[in-house]
């Protein structure tokens, strides 16, 4: 698999890491996850650089509470 996206006239190569931030990360995503002995649900988060942690935490706060309604019957925060 080639690491460029494009070659130009001049021979010149633009390449994924020009235009993307390429990390690595786990092959399998599967997960699972208890909390106190109950199912539950893993989320990770991870701040850009250069970001508020508090700003970025009442986000997700105030993100997850907007969904809460949408959660099964059951699910809490």
């Amino acid at each position: 698999m080639p690491s460029w996206v494009r070659a130009n006239p001049d021979g010149s190569v633009v390449r994924v890491r020009d235009v993307a931030r390429v990390e690595m990360g786990a092959q399998n995503e599967d997960n699972f996850s208890r909390l106190d002995g109950k199912s539950g649900v893993a989320i990770a988060i991870y701040l850009s650089p250069g970001a508020n942690a508090v700003k970025t935490s009442a986000a997700v706060d105030a993100t997850l509470a907007k969904l809460a309604p949408r959660f099964p019957e059951g699910a809490e925060i």
